[in-house]
């Protein structure tokens, strides 16, 4: 096992036997990586998708994509936001730096290529966090507005401290709600692709192109929420 403060993190092997086991819990499926609770741990991994019949990939330029990157340390997406993530432990304040994992190691799998081992950002009861949407969405009526009330202000907040930051988090839909055990809830980031996919990213210019960026994405998410909530 190698060490990161008190938490173990697993190995490249340990994790393969994991996974050879049948043992990992698929917690979420996105087009390109896929999310496994590591069992007995406080953590989960986050691996690129397997091109076979459970983890299929239909789309072609995806699997070139998948397959041509998954152990290219300069081209995987988990190393991207493994060393976008180190530059932002070196210049962001604490009380911004806590919204992300805080356990984000990066392992090399043999059958999986490069993953992230992160801190599992679960709920005091132990089930994972969720999207706020989703919270939002599985609510009773009352419940669920009073509930995007206060998201609402929370990530109003949030995207103003990223956009003074320039954090490149583009993203505002995957923000997690995570509660208490008193029912209180805050916004954490679990996920986030800090490399663009466009031909020509204007962030790349500067901070101020990022910073103008953040902003229209959290301003036009908090639109839609305003909307759920005038008709909720």
């Amino acid at each position: 096992m190698n060490r990161t403060g008190p938490i173990t993190i697993p190995t490249g092997k340990e994790l393969e036997a994991l996974f050879q086991s049948g043992q990992m819990e698929c917690l979420g499926m996105g087009r390109r990586r896929c999310c496994y609770r590591i069992p007995g741990t406080s953590l989960c991994v986050k691996a690129y998708r397997m091109l076979d019949g459970r983890e299929h990939v239909e789309n072609q330029t995806i699997r070139r994509e998948i397959e041509r990157n998954r152990f290219s340390e300069r081209r995987n997406t988990s190393c991207n936001e493994w060393d976008y993530f180190q530059e932002l432990k070196a210049r962001l304040p604490q009380s911004l730096l806590d919204v992300f994992p805080g356990v984000f190691e990066r392992v090399c799998v043999p059958s999986r290529g490069w993953c992230l081992v992160e801190e599992l950002i679960a709920n005091a009861d132990g089930t994972p966090s969720v999207p706020v949407e989703t919270e939002f969405r599985r609510r009773p009526w009352g419940e669920g507005k009073s509930f995007l009330v206060e998201a609402i202000r929370q990530i109003r907040k949030l995207g103003e401290e990223l956009a003074r930051c320039a954090v490149r988090f583009y993203d505002p839909p995957n923000i997690l709600a995570q509660f208490s055990e008193d029912g209180e809830f805050r916004l954490r980031i679990a996920d986030f692709e800090p490399m663009p996919r466009t031909f020509i990213a204007l962030e790349a210019l500067g901070p101020l192109f990022v910073s103008l960026k953040v902003r229209r994405r959290f301003g036009r998410y908090r639109r839609r929420l305003e909307e759920w909530r005038g008709t909720t």
